[in-house]
């Protein structure tokens, strides 16, 4: 294993995950510029009518060169509200939601000004959960592409699911839309809950991201 550069992610995809857990230590970079439309904002869940994004309203503080740390969420929007009800209903039938609902929700519902806040937290919740032991931290300064293990900040920027083989497993929806590669890895936890871990690490890793 070797260690990686990570960007923050806002309930990381399960490609995400099954990159950061073949590490034996992940550094999140915080003072990256900050990337629109990407995973450091926007997740992907699996709802009644297919694919739903759900994405962070942000506020840049410092115009286009805001480094990750100083992204204000836009609260405003009451976008916590929306996003839980969300999640909410595309997951209370899964096997495992109960069991964990009431851990995201406490999130949810607690007042969060800066994003990397919001993600690291349910980062460190997503983790324990699926009891996975990730050694992490998060950047003390810009980390300079090449000078640290592997880079995922470029490749983890767009969605993954093309082109990477994934292994299905039961989702609650897939009567409809048949199965869904690379949602976020809240999909997995709520519809295989302790089979998580053991999930991503048969994963394959994509050779180029």
């Amino acid at each position: 294993m070797e260690p990686v550069v990570a960007p923050t992610a806002y309930l990381p995809s399960i490609a995400y995950m099954t990159q950061v857990i073949r590490s034996d230590r992940v550094i999140i970079d915080i003072h990256e510029h900050y990337v629109k439309q990407t995973c450091r904002n926007r997740a992907t869940i699996g709802s009644a009518n297919g694919k739903l994004s759900l994405i962070i309203p942000v506020k840049k503080v410092l115009g286009n060169h805001t480094p990750v740390t100083a992204i204000e969420t836009d609260n405003a929007q009451r976008w916590q509200i929306h996003h839980w009800r969300a999640i909410e209903s595309a997951y209370r039938s899964s096997p495992y939601f109960l069991y964990y609902k009431d851990d995201f929700h406490y999130l949810y519902n607690k007042s969060s000004t800066f994003l990397v806040n919001f993600n690291t937290d349910l980062f460190r919740l997503i983790c324990k959960l699926a009891g996975i032991d990730i050694r992490f931290s998060l950047s003390e300064r810009y980390m300079t592409p090449g000078s640290y293990g592997r880079d995922l900040r470029c490749g983890l920027s767009t969605d993954l699911a093309d082109g990477r083989p994934a292994e299905p497993y039961s989702q609650v929806f897939q009567h409809k839309f048949g199965f869904i590669a690379n949602l976020s890895v809240i999909d997995l936890l709520f519809n295989i809950g302790p089979e998580t871990r053991a999930y991503l690490e048969r994963q394959s890793l994509s050779k180029k991201l």
